[in-house]
């Protein structure tokens, strides 16, 4: 796939994004502190992970700094949502992968219920403490009574 470049909304002029996910600035002359225009040279933005997992670029306009979550500018330049849904999803559950081919609109539940997500939920409360390798396949009410008996002989180890 060949990259393409586009403007991103409220920064024309200032900053791109490409189809394969990367951010620029633009060429373009401000004013020298010292009287008349400097120019200055555009060049590739270095992104940086948020505590979420995606990458984001920082992006300024008229002394204002934005950061933004760049699967965010990538679906909106590239990809129409005709049906207005909020969210995007990386299809393949890789939050370094940004492409125009890796990303959809989609709902909240969509974007929950996706892949693995359940599989990773659990497998955040085992590495948490809240399940064991025991809970898998229970019932919430057994998984309840489970956690109970761990409590009690915790509080109480006699």
């Amino acid at each position: 796939m060949s990259e393409v470049w586009k403007n991103i909304v409220g920064y024309e002029g200032l900053y791109e994004v490409s189809n394969l996910g990367k951010v620029r600035s633009i060429d373009r002359y401000v004013n020298h502190p010292k009287g008349g225009l400097a120019l200055k040279k555009g060049k590739l933005l270095q992104p940086r992970q948020n505590h979420q997992g995606y990458y984001c670029v920082i992006l300024s306009k008229d002394c204002k700094i934005e950061n933004r979550r760049i699967h965010r500018l990538v679906a909106e330049a590239f990809i129409p949502n005709p049906n207005n849904l909020p969210q995007i999803n990386h299809k393949d559950e890789d939050k370094s992968n940004n492409s125009v081919t890796n990303l959809e609109w989609c709902t909240c539940s969509y974007n929950i219920k996706y892949g693995s997500a359940i599989q990773r939920m659990i497998n955040t409360k085992i590495k948490k403490g809240i399940y064991d390798k025991t809970h898998i396949g229970l019932s919430l009410k057994e998984q309840n009574r489970l956690n109970n008996i761990k409590y009690r002989s915790r509080k109480n180890p006699d």
